[in-house]
């Protein structure tokens, strides 16, 4: 977004990070609305007031359309540029790993910002919840991220970001990221040192566990794997456990693992061993050894860029 597009009070506004430019024409976002706010919408030209709820506007060359509805009169945006000029920089401001990825990575974007509200007794909130409809059904298999220009926040467009957004108050339940971050601990840190080693030492406690194992359980491993020179720690769903190898299934999506997915079978050593975890059905949850250290590496990192900004 460039600097002078920059406005004072921030839209009611969200924008998707694409990974390449959506093909748009006022007459498919025309369907698109209406697929995602019920009623009749078609282009300017061939809506009438009498038997259309609205109508679509602009595109062509400068990407950007109107969009008028009895809700109000918004502009929907479809570039073939980054969303903001310094991409490194927003980047560097981030602390998840796979974020900074999807940042760095995007080529385009879309966003839907309201304009005039017509009607005037509404709140925020139900305007927001509208652009998280159409902003759904904008949405396609290049879509890498989402950004809520009001509140500067940004998260991996995923599942559980979907479900959570089409939730009632979904724009403020996007102030809380649904993935826990992934994050780099340097090798040395003493937290996580001590953290591993304990994980490590009390390895035959989430053994017998699991050999016991009830009804509602979940035991879950953190370990180190690496594909072509790259290391990730990451989290395995445990099926299996042998003296030297443990069997499961990766329970998120790796950030830089090429070819391996969330849900890939996987057998991995117990050398490799780096956290463990073992949740109840009350949702009482055993281990988590280095979420500490995970913590106390996070609070560094906002209180090193915090010193830099000043």
């Amino acid at each position: 977004m460039k600097e002078s597009d920059q406005v004072e009070h921030p839209l009611i506004s969200f924008a998707l990070l694409q990974a390449h430019l959506r093909y748009l024409t006022a007459a498919v976002l025309a369907e698109i609305v209406a697929e995602a706010w019920g009623g009749t919408y078609d282009t300017k030209e061939n809506a009438y007031e009498d038997t259309h709820d609205g109508f679509v506007t602009g595109g062509d060359d400068d990407d950007v359309f109107f969009l008028s509805s009895p809700h109000g009169m918004f502009m929907i945006h479809n570039q073939p540029t980054p969303y903001w000029e310094d991409v490194e920089e927003v980047a560097e401001d981030l602390l998840d790993f796979r974020l900074r990825k999807h940042v760095l990575n995007h080529e385009a974007w879309m966003a839907v910002d309201l304009m005039v509200p017509f009607e005037t007794d509404e709140t925020p909130e139900a305007y927001y919840a509208l652009i998280i409809r159409l902003i759904f059904e904008l949405a396609d298999d290049a879509t890498l991220a989402v950004f809520r220009p009001e509140t500067g926040q940004i998260n991996v467009w995923d599942d559980d970001v979907i479900e959570a957004l089409l939730r009632p108050g979904g724009a403020d339940a996007f102030s809380t990221p649904t993935n826990a971050p992934v994050i780099a601990v340097s090798g040395d840190d003493p937290d996580m040192i001590e953290a591993v080693a304990e994980a490590r030492d009390r390895w035959p406690e989430f053994v017998e566990a699991f050999h016991e194992r009830r009804d509602g359980e979940w035991f879950s491993v953190k370990v180190a794997m690496t594909v072509d020179g790259v290391t990730e720690f990451i989290w395995v769903e445990v099926t299996g456990i042998e003296p030297e190898y443990i069997h499961g299934t990766l329970g998120n999506d790796p950030v830089d693992l090429a070819g391996l997915k969330m849900g890939d079978i996987v057998e991995v050593p117990v050398a490799d061993l780096n956290d463990w975890a073992i949740r109840y059905p009350g949702g009482e949850s055993h281990g988590l050894f280095t979420l500490e250290a995970i913590d106390r590496a996070r609070e560094r990192f906002y209180e090193d860029r915090d010193q830099e900004e000043e």
